[in-house]
């Protein structure tokens, strides 16, 4: 949807149609340099920032739309590049020093997004500089001299021909909405429930409702990991939850209660059983227990011999289960529950709740030593909670960075000031709609307000380039 929105926005702007394929060179361009950087750094990347390749595209078109327009009525390309040089170049220089503010939140996938970002834009904004200028100058012909202003041109004349900043009234309302929105900056909180953020079709909530009548879905999922430096210990402290998880079972607070400890144990329990069978069955117990099953057996016209397997088991000495054996049960049924490297092996448990005792069974769960409590939507809260805390100080870092670029690019500390205004007000007037209105900042428009940002940059330069 996108492209095909810049495609037509480029149509209407564009007369020249064998320019067209060359518009979005730059962004072609810049996102190849930035792929190309990120394989040689860690030869992979996630899917948060391919998705997010659209809006970086938007960015960088841009550049080539603004070069492209310029030379339109200026007809000459020493004459352009004087005028966008500047523009540009301070534009790619501020938009990616804010998208390398990412760089200091805590997830490793905006790490990697700011460092996409912020090469796609530099590498776009030379690139627009250094080639889109032969670009033109190949393509020039005669007509151009001639050409008239399209539609959208003479539409956008319009608009920008009236005297916007001559209306008092207009400046007098802006000044009472920035005064009222910022009574509700701090008013905006973070959804950290990821849960709200799924939408369900009608359809489809009624087909959830119609199979959480029949199965416990809805049931919370509560994943407990047993923790240790080797197996063994992981399997002792598993162990623990077994005996918290039957009893919680048997108490009816749990739904279901799956664990590898039903099927595999440590030594130490073995040894501890295998003593218990030990002294139970005392070689006195064992030949007077047998005598009399034999001459039951015979009684009730059972043949000798026919019970040889269940006195085999009484008598036979038993052991630990041998390593062959432990690892086949385990990479049969359990090899997704056991994670183990060195110095560190965790285990893997789930059980099912209802919401009203979630939270008491995994506080009772987490008192016990060398088990951790986890549930998704509390892993998903809570790396939505951190990104909240990340977010307020990379929104300080970027705008104080970019309004540093703003004073170094022109020079004069007013000016740099005056450019950063548009910028710092369009925050306020962000914020303030959305603590009165009551909506919150998620993980998905957190990453978008960076690229909302770096566009308002541009625009502040242009018109501010404009004006001196």
């Amino acid at each position: 949807i996108t492209i095909i929105l810049l495609a037509l926005i480029i149509t209407f702007s564009i007369k020249k149609k064998k320019l067209f394929p060359f518009i979005f060179l730059p962004a072609i361009f810049g996102g190849l340099v930035a792929l190309a950087v990120i394989y040689l750094l860690q030869a992979k990347i996630s899917i948060i920032s391919l998705s997010i390749g659209t809006v970086i595209l938007a960015i960088t078109v841009d550049y080539a739309l603004h070069i492209t327009t310029h030379y339109k009525h200026r007809h000459n390309i020493i004459t352009t590049i004087k005028d966008v040089s500047f523009p540009i170049i301070v534009c790619g220089f501020a938009t990616a020093f804010e998208f390398l503010s990412l760089v200091f939140v805590s997830s490793e996938s905006l790490h990697e997004l700011g460092i996409l970002a912020a090469i796609s834009v530099i590498t776009a904004s030379f690139f627009t500089m250094v080639v889109m200028p032969h670009i033109l100058d190949i393509t020039r012909s005669e007509k151009d001299e001639t050409e008239e202003k399209n539609y959208l041109e003479r539409v956008l004349d319009r608009i920008t021909g009236y005297d916007f900043h001559k209306k008092k009234l207009l400046l007098l309302f802006m000044v009472i909405f920035t005064v009222v929105t910022l009574f509700f900056v701090r008013k905006v909180g973070f959804e950290s429930d990821m849960m709200k953020m799924n939408y369900l079709s009608p359809e489809l909530a009624q087909a959830e409702e119609n199979l959480n009548r029949i199965n416990n879905y809805k049931l919370n999922s509560v994943y407990i990991i047993s923790e240790g430096e080797d197996l063994q210990e992981a399997l002792k402290n598993n162990e623990k939850l077994m005996a918290a998880g039957n009893r919680l079972l048997t108490e009816n607070r749990i739904s279901s209660f799956s664990s590898p400890g039903a099927l595999l144990y440590s030594d130490s329990l073995q040894l501890s059983r295998i003593d218990r069978w030990n002294r139970f069955w005392s070689e006195e117990r064992k030949r007077t227990f047998l005598s009399d099953f034999e001459k039951a057996a015979s009684a009730a016209g059972f043949k000798p011999g026919s019970f040889t397997g269940f006195s085999n088991m009484i008598t036979r000495k038993y052991s630990t289960i041998d390593s062959s054996s432990f690892g086949m049960l385990r990479d049969y049924f359990y090899s997704n529950n056991i994670t183990s490297r060195p110095g560190f092996t965790a285990i893997a448990s789930e059980i099912k709740v209802d919401n009203i005792n979630k939270e008491p069974v995994e506080n009772e769960i987490s008192s016990i030593s060398g088990i951790t409590v986890m549930d998704r939507k509390s892993l998903l809260s809570g790396m939505v909670d951190t990104l909240g805390k990340d977010f307020n100080f990379i929104a300080n870092v970027s705008l104080s960075l970019i309004l540093v670029i703003l004073i170094i690019a022109f020079g004069r500390i007013e000016l740099g000031f005056i450019t950063f205004v548009p910028i710092l007000l369009s925050w306020i007037w962000t914020l303030g709609i959305m603590g009165l209105t009551g909506i919150k900042f998620n993980i998905f428009n957190i990453i978008i307000s960076s690229f909302i940002t770096g566009l308002g940059i541009d625009y502040s330069i242009y018109i501010m380039q404009g004006l001196v």
